[in-house]
């Protein structure tokens, strides 16, 4: 039986992080292994630059997750801070290394913590460097090497996966966009992703990604730059088993409990106009009269340049009043915020997908979009769109919605069919078990 060994390097690293992205990570790691048992041999993968570790199990949780974290973290050194936090894996915790870090060598604790970390640093190093030795991944001709993820920009392992593929292995990869090279001036080190993108499709058998739109921008690019490798695409499924409100945190219970809410999921970056959004409801706030005030709720972590906006956000009279930002939910808290939501607004310039749109869909959500061509194909007539021109269509539609109430139980909002993940990645395995 063909061996599918996927790379669990990047989930690893960002084992904290909700974005679309780890989301689609950990989905397919869900459900790949259930729905190809018949197919493939599954097993899983940390790539390096000295070679790649070859695991049975995804290690998930427990003692050998924790080191596999340090040791991951540790491949990006200067990213001091990153280590320091996957080191010291606890809330309290990371509440002071987040409030002081920017000043942190000038308190006492500094010394400490820095401390601290070198034990588990040192554990990890050493356990990493014996897996390597002793669990190498050695290639063979059938084998199937699938990187869902930003392993490939994250680390430097151009060279690992020229040695893989020259033993045999068929290399794919998941590229969910090239926005980095279509829009530099949006992202925080563009010129890697750049760099690294050309050598990364090279050595690919195949890319797969998640839309025609961004399918037709990557082949524009491959043609550019002489690159051969063929892209399809699949849709990426959203998860079906709702989730329980007793895993959901009292603060976003008592926000949806009283008021209609409207809320903004993804990484706060200078591409989502995040501060479109809270311009308008600045504006609704300081020109209506509301019998329920629609609160505005940002859903996500700070992303980069936007520093701005965070510091708007946090000072704004209205913070924890009308307006809210939770950079920390899980899966089923923001699973229960797009089944009792008033609607998600997603404003966008441009995406490679918008996970977020077919997850608060699919929960029965309404949702206010930019009207870009990717909404638009992804999500048809079931979105309300407004112009990024100005804030007027955006506010029409806050204000109608916030007036008639509508909820995510609502008969009136007109049902959209999307796969699960559990077809999604059954999709996926046909298309590797193809190639």
């Amino acid at each position: 039986m063909k061996r599918l060994i996927i790379d669990i390097t990047s989930i690893l690293y960002n084992y904290r992080l909700t974005t679309g992205i780890q989301r689609v990570e950990r989905n397919i790691l869900r459900y790949a292994h259930r729905q190809s048992r018949e197919i493939f041999d599954i097993k899983f993968t940390i790539i390096t630059k000295h070679g790649a570790i070859l695991l049975d199990n995804y290690p998930d949780s427990g003692l050998t997750a924790y080191l596999f974290r340090v040791y991951v973290a540790i491949l990006r050194l200067n990213h001091v801070q990153h280590l320091t936090y996957t080191c010291l894996p606890f809330d309290q915790t990371q509440k002071i290394l987040a409030k002081h870090w920017n000043n942190f060598a000038k308190y006492p604790l500094f010394l400490f913590f820095s401390v601290l970390i070198l034990i588990p640093v040192l554990f990890s190093y050493l356990f990493g460097a014996y897996c390597l030795h002793t669990r190498s991944l050695q290639g063979k001709e059938d084998d199937i090497l699938f990187i869902p993820g930003t392993t490939w920009y994250l680390l430097n392992i151009i060279d690992t996966l020229s040695v893989l593929k020259s033993e045999g292995v068929r290399i794919v990869t998941l590229l969910h966009d090239i926005l980095p090279v279509l829009h530099p001036q949006h992202f925080s080190n563009p010129e890697n992703f750049a760099y690294k993108l050309p050598l990364t499709a090279k050595l690919s058998s195949l890319i797969i990604t998640t839309s025609e739109s961004t399918r037709r921008s990557i082949i524009n690019f491959f043609a550019e730059n002489e690159i051969g490798t063929r892209v399809v695409r699949f849709k990426p499924g959203y998860y079906s088993a709702r989730q329980k409100d007793e895993s959901t945190r009292q603060e976003l219970l008592q926000l949806f409990s009283k008021r209609p809410v409207f809320i903004v999921v993804g990484t706060i970056e200078p591409r989502k106009n995040c501060g479109f959004i809270l311009d308008t409801f600045v504006d609704l706030w300081d020109k209506s009269e509301w019998k329920a005030t629609p609160a505005l709720c940002f859903i996500g972590r700070y992303g980069w340049k936007q520093n701005t906006l965070r510091n708007r956000i946090l000072s704004h009279p209205q913070f924890k009043k009308d307006l809210f930002w939770f950079q920390d939910l899980t899966d089923a808290e923001l699973d229960y915020s797009y089944l009792h939501s008033t609607a998600l607004i997603f404003s966008s310039s441009f995406e490679g997908f918008g996970l977020p749109i077919v997850e608060a869909l699919s929960r029965g959500c309404s949702v206010l979009a930019s009207d870009i061509p990717i909404f638009r194909e992804v999500a048809g007539d079931h979105c309300l769109y407004f112009s990024l021109e100005s804030t007027t269509q955006l506010a029409r539609h806050i204000s109608d919605l916030t007036e008639s109430r509508k909820t995510s139980t609502d008969n009136s909002i007109p049902a959209f069919h999307w796969p699960t993940w559990s077809d999604s990645v059954v999709e996926l395995i046909h298309i590797m078990d193809r190639i």
